[in-house]
C-alpha cells in the first residue's frame, strides 16, 4: 500500500507538468 502511494505521490507531479504543458500549447 505504501509503494502505491509513493508511485502516485511520484507520477502525479508529472502528470499534471503535461497536462499545463498541453495547455500552454494549446494557448500558442
Amino acid at each position: 500500500m505504501v509503494t502505491v502511494l509513493l508511485f502516485y505521490n511520484e507520477m502525479f507531479p508529472c502528470v499534471f507538468v503535461v497536462e499545463s504543458t498541453e495547455k500552454l500549447l494549446n494557448l500558442f
